[in-house]
C-alpha cells in the first residue's frame, strides 16, 4: 500500500470537508443548528425550510463527492481487497474527523466567536470553548466518529471499491 498517498488524500479530503462546512456555517449558521450541542438546539429557533434545504444541498453534494474521491483514490493507489480498502477509508475518515475536531470545533468556532451564535442563544455558556468541547466535540469526535461513522463509511467504501 502507498501509505503516503493515503495520508495525503486524507489530508486533502479533510481540507475539502472542513472548508466547505466552515463556509456554509459562516454563510448560514442557522442551517447548521443540528450540529450544535443539544442544549442550544432546544432553545434555538426551529430551522426554517430554507435552512433545511440549504444544509441538505451542501451535504448531498459534499458527502457523495468525498466517498467517490475515497474510492477512486484507493483504486488509483492499487489498493485491493476488502480489509485494505476498509482500513484505507477508515484512516481517511479519521483524518477528516481530526480536521473537524481541531479545525472547526476548536480553532474556527473560537475564532469566529459570536458570528456563529444562533439567534436567541447569544451569550449561552455552552459557547465557551471548554463547554463546547466537553458537551459536543469530545464525545462526537472520540466516541461517535471512531466507533460509528468511520466504520460505516469504511464498510461502504470497501464494498463499493470491491465492485471495481
Amino acid at each position: 500500500m502507498n501509505w503516503f498517498r493515503i495520508l495525503l488524500d486524507g489530508i486533502a479530503l479533510s481540507a475539502v470537508f472542513n472548508i466547505t462546512i466552515a463556509l456554509g456555517w459562516v454563510i448560514r449558521p442557522t442551517a447548521y443548528t443540528g450540529m450544535y450541542p443539544r442544549a442550544i438546539q432546544c432553545i434555538a429557533p426551529k430551522m426554517t425550510k430554507a435552512d433545511r434545504c440549504y444544509e441538505a444541498n451542501v451535504l448531498l453534494i459534499l458527502y457523495p463527492a468525498l466517498l467517490v474521491w475515497m474510492i477512486l483514490s484507493a483504486h488509483e493507489a492499487g489498493i485491493e481487497g476488502f480489509w485494505p480498502l476498509f482500513w484505507t477509508a477508515y484512516i481517511q475518515m479519521m483524518l477528516i474527523n481530526l480536521g473537524d475536531f481541531f479545525g472547526l470545533d476548536w480553532c474556527f468556532r473560537e475564532k469566529m466567536g459570536s458570528r456563529l451564535e444562533l439567534p436567541g442563544t447569544e451569550g449561552n455558556e455552552l459557547y465557551s470553548r471548554r463547554n463546547w468541547m466537553l458537551k459536543l466535540a469530545v464525545p462526537e469526535h472520540f466516541v461517535m466518529w471512531p466507533l460509528l461513522v468511520c466504520p460505516m463509511v469504511s464498510l461502504l467504501c470497501a464494498w463499493a471499491g470491491g465492485l471495481f
